[in-house]
Formats: C-alpha cells, sequence, structure tokens
C-alpha cells in the first residue's frame, strides 16, 4: 500500500503537471481504490468523485464504468447496499454503453454477490449466470470458477445442499486447471 499511495501520488502530480485529464482520473480513481481498502472512506469519496468528475468531461462510458465500480466498493464499505447496488448499476449501464462484455460480466457478479448477501438468492442466481455465460464466452475461467462457487453459494443460502454441491463440482476443477490453490480450498 505504501508504495501504491507514493506511485499513486507520483502519477496524479505529472497528470497535473502535463494537464492530462485520463491520467489525472486514473491517478484519483485508483488512489481511491487504495484508500477505500485501507478503510480511509471520506478520502475515497473525495479521490473518486474527482476522478468521476473528471471522466465524466472525457465522454467514455468505459472510464465511467470504473469508477462507478469503485464507487459500489465504498458503499459496501460503508454497509449501504443501496448505495452499492446505485452504484453497480450505473456502473453496468455505462459498460453496457461502451459495449465492454469482460467489465460487464464483473459487474454482474458484483451486483449479484450483493443480491445474495440481501438473501435475494433468485435474483442473484439469475445476474450470477449471465456473469458465467459471459465469462465462458470469453474464455476466463478464473472468473467461471469465481461464477460457478457464487451460484453454488446461493444455492446453500436456501439450504439446498445438493444444488449447491453440483456447482461447487463444476468449480472445483477449473480452480484446480488454473493452479488456484484458494479457490479449490474454498470448494
Amino acid at each position: 500500500p505504501d508504495s501504491a499511495q507514493l506511485f499513486g501520488e507520483r502519477a496524479r502530480t505529472i497528470a497535473k503537471r502535463i494537464s492530462d485529464t485520463k491520467g489525472l482520473a486514473d491517478a484519483n480513481n485508483n488512489l481511491g481504490y487504495l484508500a477505500i481498502n485501507q478503510g480511509h472512506l471520506e478520502e475515497a469519496s473525495a479521490q473518486l468523485d474527482t476522478a468521476l468528475r473528471l471522466f465524466t468531461t472525457l465522454g467514455d462510458p468505459s472510464y465511467l464504468a470504473v469508477v462507478r465500480s469503485n464507487m459500489g466498493w465504498l458503499a459496501e464499505r460503508k454497509s449501504d447496499r443501496v448505495g452499492m447496488l446505485r452504484e453497480f448499476q450505473a456502473a453496468l449501464k455505462h459498460a453496457e454503453q461502451a459495449q465492454d462484455t469482460g467489465s460487464m460480466a464483473v459487474i454482474l457478479y458484483n451486483i449479484g454477490t450483493t443480491y445474495n448477501k440481501m438473501e435475494d438468492y433468485d435474483r442473484a442466481r439469475e445476474l450470477l449466470l449471465r456473469a458465467l455465460r459471459m465469462e465462458e464466452g470469453l474464455d476466463r475461467p478464473d472468473k467461471e470458477a469465481v461464477c460457478l462457487m457464487a451460484i453454488g453459494n446461493t444455492y446453500r443460502g436456501q439450504g439446498d445442499t445438493e444444488q449447491a454441491l453440483s456447482y461447487y463440482a463444476k468449480a472445483g476443477p477449473l480452480f484446480t486447471r488454473i493452479g488456484d490453490h484458494v479457490g479449490a480450498g474454498l470448494i
């Protein structure tokens, strides 16, 4: 984190000096994400608000999707699930406008896991299945495995052990194949 902070601040300084709006927005976005992970939520909010303002001036929806996702994680850290869903849904809208299926899949996963935490298992599963289909199309087995595990978790949350185990059984070999020992251990 210390190195990330140092290099993020250097990037921000350089971007300001050369009037690089995207670089400045990226630096603020990255520093905001770092602040979230360090628990500095007010600092994170200020950094992400600045990034959002700067990215908005650029008009590229793919940039807006990234910062809105980070704002969703900030809302989660504040225990604001409504805000979290609002930000992730805004991020999804921007990713769809950019036709960025990779980001769309990740955001669908994030929204699905949020609904799982809210014990809205059917809605969670619907979103997670959409994310899984996209990840399969993108051939990203690491993310496919995570989606399968999350779908299994929705069934586990409902007390349907048999269905949960069937999804875990699909995720396990993927984690093993890609060498993700943590994922395999969780399964």
